[in-house]
């Protein structure tokens, strides 16, 4: 849009509207006239009259469509929207319309949301992985939300300190709990056998709230009010929230949560979403990490990162895609993609297709419903 161009005038406007020019000539007049025009297009005119006793100023501003160009039409009828917005704004205060003066509907206020605490990654991300409350055996917890884990699991440090009996299973051979009850946000689940990761002597957070727990149920992920909701599907507000939701196909298959992407016009159909990598916009191997990025590798340029994985340090390195990417209503302008340099071929290698995963990052500013209902497996959007 050209630059806007702004006339300011400062003048005794009052004693000059009443008063008009008379007892002075327009030469007169046009000698108390200051003109100034700034670097960036500001245009400022000063009339001075020292004989009257006040100070007043009148902005005008050339905007809109009919001062616009034909590169800038778009701009100026999103302003001039604001300004329709505004003007019915002021009309609903001034007739006292409370319909239109209320705040929009929060649609998680009665679902029995609780709010979840971002984990920091230092030089990393302020928001590397989500921590949800819960009650395990009774006593407080916190979890790591995890739908790329396909188990919940306790760590053993945890399981420790809380007194926990444990015995190994005979027929996986894996470390149990004994049956005990385990609440999330308000839904109970009694008499389960948590997996106990040996290797993992943390103790907060307690363990990983994996992908198992969602499925058959409604979640909900509310990244910008920071809430995580388990929600009754009887529940008519639960089936309001999901016919207001924009959802995309999905699938659950080798015990995880499948969604589509683009990027340009490489359409991504083996991902997974995974919150335990919430740092990420999207992780893939090699091959594919070169065709999204056009790069091969060893650029100066690249981005590294050392993060914690299952108490382990991992390295990745990163670049920023050729184009932007999409999922479902979700966009991120050339998002970040990353490879493990150790591992170039990691997914390839896991036994069933699948291409990478997809971090939080491209759902940060929305929120994020999974329907993993059978039969209705879906993932979905809203704007907060």
């Amino acid at each position: 849009m050209s630059p806007s161009r702004i006339i300011t005038l400062a003048c005794c406007a009052l004693a000059f509207l009443s008063r008009g020019l008379s007892g002075q000539s327009l030469t007169n007049f046009e000698q108390r006239v200051t003109e100034s025009t700034f670097s960036d297009g500001l245009k400022v005119v000063l009339v001075e009259r020292h004989d009257a006793p006040v100070t007043a100023f009148v902005n005008w501003v050339d905007a809109g469509l009919v001062n616009g160009t034909t590169d800038s039409e778009a701009e100026a009828a999103a302003l001039d929207r604001v300004d329709e917005i505004y003007a019915r704004l002021e009309r609903a205060r001034r007739e006292g319309d409370q319909e239109q003066l209320a705040e929009p509907e929060d649609p998680l206020a009665a679902l029995g949301c609780e709010r979840f605490e971002w984990v920091q990654a230092e030089g990393i991300s302020d928001k590397a992985g989500i921590l949800v409350p819960a009650r395990i055996g009774g006593k407080s917890a916190r979890l790591q939300l995890d739908t790329g884990s396909q188990s919940t699991l306790l760590y053993a440090g945890a399981a420790t300190q809380r007194g926990l009996e444990v015995h190994a299973d005979e027929k996986s051979g894996r470390t149990l709990t004994r049956p005990l009850d385990l609440e999330v946000i308000g839904t109970s689940i009694a008499g389960r056998e948590l997996l106990v990761e040996p290797d993992m002597g943390q103790v907060d957070p307690a363990g990983t709230l994996g992908l198992d727990l969602l499925v058959g149920r409604v979640s909900v992920i509310d990244f910008p009010g920071e809430r995580f909701c388990l929600l009754d599907e009887d529940d008519p507000r639960t089936r309001e929230l999901l016919a207001a939701t924009d959802f995309a196909p999905a699938a659950l298959r080798d015990r995880k949560l499948f969604i589509n992407a683009t990027i340009g016009d490489q359409t991504l159909d083996g991902i997974f979403f995974d919150s335990g990598s919430s740092a990420f916009s999207l992780v893939v191997d090699l091959d594919l990490w070169r065709r999204l990025t056009g790069r091969r590798g060893s650029e100066e340029s690249n981005t590294t990162w050392v993060v914690p994985s299952w108490g382990e340090s991992l390295t990745l390195v990163g670049a920023p895609a050729l184009a932007p990417m999409a999922v479902g209503g979700a966009a991120v302008d050339r998002p970040m993609v990353f490879y493990q340099p150790a591992a170039p071929e990691t997914f390839a290698q896991w036994g069933f297709p699948v291409q990478g995963l997809i971090g939080s990052v491209p759902f940060l500013d929305r929120i994020v419903v999974l329907d993993l209902r059978p039969g209705a497996v879906r993932f979905g959007l809203m704007s907060p």
